[in-house]
């Protein structure tokens, strides 16, 4: 079973991509961790993706599935697998089949604008990548260990940029996969994250189980 699992950000795919991974067995690709791995390196391919994620921007359609490929075949995986954050454009829709990927199912996060906005910007990171939101800290983190931080991109001016960059491209992707799932090719399924984390995690098990069956 491969999953595609997007939405705009903040919506928490992050969240969605380790429940499904760790109930399911399933291997997390994830753009964004990737993208900042390579950022991490210092790299000068590292400092152009920075410069364009803090930008608001969404890396070229060409070098994103460079990457995505260049992984995939480095880790030799082509099953079990959940594509977190790509694609993002209709090319990177397409470009999957060059990949070589046979998709399952197709889980589109979706969620209110407001909500998106106020969880981007209350977003914080320890050290040791988990995450956190202000609002639910119920003190403080004091350990340098466990120090919060805030992702450049995290402010209200990257996201709307974000969020509006996403929106531009969604309904070409959306008509894309209903296509796909009218043609019986794939399953496409919209989850509404508007709701807790836990009835967030029950509604994708009962889709999920089923496709098991």
């Amino acid at each position: 079973m491969n999953i595609v699992l997007f939405g705009a950000p903040g919506v928490g795919k992050g969240t969605q991509a380790k429940f499904i991974s760790k109930k399911y067995n399933i291997k997390i690709i994830s753009t964004g961790n990737i993208l900042r791995n390579e950022i991490n390196k210092n790299t000068i391919l590292g400092k152009n993706i920075s410069n364009v994620i803090n930008s608001g921007k969404l890396i070229n359609d060409k070098l994103i599935t460079k990457i995505i490929k260049k992984y995939i075949l480095k880790k030799n995986i082509k099953n079990r697998i959940l594509l977190d954050g790509f694609p993002r454009t209709i090319n990177q829709a397409y470009s999957i089949d060059n990949i070589g990927l046979n998709i399952t199912c197709v889980l589109e996060l979706i969620a209110p604008h407001n909500t998106l906005i106020e969880r981007i910007i209350g977003r914080r990171i320890d050290l040791s990548g988990k995450i956190y939101h202000i609002k639910n800290i119920k003190k403080k983190i004091n350990n340098s260990k466990n120090k919060l931080i805030i992702r450049t991109d995290d402010n209200i001016k990257t996201a709307k940029k974000r969020i509006k960059t996403y929106l531009k491209n969604q309904k070409q992707i959306i008509d894309f996969y209903n296509k796909k799932s009218i043609n019986k090719e794939i399953k496409f399924y919209k989850i509404n994250c508007n709701k807790t984390i836990k009835e967030i995690n029950k509604n994708i098990s009962k889709i999920l189980d089923n496709l098991k069956k």
